[in-house]
């Protein structure tokens, strides 16, 4: 159970201080490069590219 503990514990203490670091340097965080790596970036780009060229028509 003391070795569970332990791990769980350096756990959250190197999460903490990588995140520590990543929001000092100005980095997204892990969870947003994880699906950014997937392609979640791309489909937000094509969203806000569809919103643009919508925006775009309905001006008079």
């Amino acid at each position: 159970m003391k070795p569970l503990i332990a791990g769980l514990l350096l756990g959250l203490a190197v999460g903490y201080w990588q995140g520590f670091g990543d929001g000092r340097t100005g980095k997204d965080n892990v969870a947003v490069r994880a699906l950014n790596a997937f392609g979640v970036s791309k489909i937000k780009a094509a969203e806000e590219s569809r919103a643009r060229s919508r925006d775009e028509a309905a001006r008079p």
